[in-house]
């Protein structure tokens, strides 16, 4: 029997890497395949652009435009209520990412030798707004473990750099695991969950085997748009620690776990401080890190010392260059 795919796409004000994002949808090797693409851009063209590609693909890509936005989370969960019958696997795609041609592809063939696994994920490259390779391997530069047919703990999979998978945009799972764990949101922010994949990574992950491809098939983008959260107190990392905190109270992880990884972030917040000059509050933020653990991330920690000497327009340019920001 032939596999289909679906590809999920969400959209929010994409209008210049929208075409780019669908062109590599298009170019995949494997095409027994179906585009569904929620749009949530309240005022840009990102809309115009995606309809032009649906009146010349009616057949292959689907997409609906939201009044008012749903949210990465709702927007996702419409969109997998209206994935094809005949799906089989289903992969997802930020609207400003792009997959190497072969990506499906290889995803596939892993399925088809490992039925069982929950999640095939792949390593990804960082690019910029022009498509310039800004980094070529999160895996090597984070340290990201590569895990061939595993299960992991909860606590194993909280206690990475970034967890076992990294985005939605590298991600593809079987529709019944999909079903099983649909995207949710446990924090509480329906309109800016940016960590819906973070959790659902961790549901799969400590369910099912999960298996990495040792090749950069997603080229995540890196831009002014999606890099602007360094300034934001609902960024990402900010979300994750409340993600922490609900896994702690329902019991999902230890207590040494979530006080290692909140020492973690608090590090992180610190020098995200001192990124945007505020080294009133990287100095608070340092201090908690070490009230959860003096030795978790203490290297960390340290390294964050001089910069709260150093003047602040040096501090930037050093951390935007160690960040690949």
């Amino acid at each position: 029997m032939v596999s289909h795919i679906t590809i999920i796409t969400t959209t929010y004000r994409h209008q210049h890497f929208i075409a780019r994002t669908i062109d590599s949808i298009l170019a995949q090797t494997y095409t027994n395949r179906t585009l569904l693409i929620g749009d949530d851009s309240p005022d840009d063209e990102t809309w115009t652009i995606i309809q032009r590609y649906v009146a010349h693909y009616p057949d292959k890509i689907k997409a609906r435009h939201h009044t008012p936005n749903k949210g990465i989370v709702d927007n996702m969960r419409f969109l997998i209520a209206h994935i094809p019958p005949n799906t089989n696997f289903v992969a997802f795609l930020e609207g400003d990412d792009m997959m190497t041609p072969d990506n499906l592809t290889k995803k596939l063939d892993i399925f088809a030798h490992n039925p069982h696994l929950g999640i095939v994920y792949s390593d990804i490259a960082f690019i910029d707004a022009d498509d310039t390779i800004i980094l070529p391997s999160l895996h090597a530069f984070r340290r990201i473990p590569s895990f061939k047919n595993q299960s992991l703990t909860m606590d194993e999979i909280i206690r990475l750099p970034l967890g076992p998978v990294v985005s939605w945009s590298n991600m593809m799972v079987p529709k019944k695991v999909l079903d099983q764990f649909p995207p949710r949101d446990c924090i509480n922010e329906p309109k800016k969950n940016s960590i819906s994949d973070y959790d659902f990574q961790c549901q799969v992950a400590s369910s099912y085997p999960i298996y990495c491809i040792d090749e950069q098939l997603v080229h995540y983008r890196r831009h002014t748009s999606n890099t602007s959260w360094i300034t934001n107190p609902h960024n990402p990392l900010y979300s994750l620690d409340k993600l922490i905190i609900f896994y702690y109270q329902e019991k999902l992880i230890t207590d040494e776990t979530m006080q290692r990884k909140r020492a973690n972030l608090y590090a992180t917040f610190a020098l995200m401080a001192l990124e945007r000059g505020d080294k009133a509050s990287a100095w608070t933020f340092r201090r908690q890190s070490r009230s959860f653990s003096l030795t978790s991330s203490l290297m960390l920690k340290l390294a964050s010392v001089p910069f709260f000497f150093l003047p602040i327009a040096r501090t930037q340019t050093i951390i935007k260059k160690i960040v690949k920001r």
